[in-house]
């Protein structure tokens, strides 16, 4: 389940800049994309859009 999609926090980036946060990162590893696909993900990315099939893991649970 876990391996479906990417760890992604993109559908809380307004939440982290209000907590603080300047600046994120994005790993484009152990999955492998294709050039195009990366190209669209960071641009919905720098756009402020959340993408499609990632998931938090136990970032809500308070985990991490």
């Amino acid at each position: 389940m876990l391996n479906k999609g990417p760890f992604c926090l993109s559908p809380r980036l307004k939440e982290l800049q209000s907590a603080g946060a300047e600046s994120v990162r994005a790993e484009f590893i152990y999955r492998p994309y294709e050039p195009a696909a990366v190209r669209k993900i960071w641009r919905n990315l720098r756009a402020g859009q959340t993408v499609a099939g990632g998931h938090a893991a136990n970032f809500d649970s308070g985990m991490l």
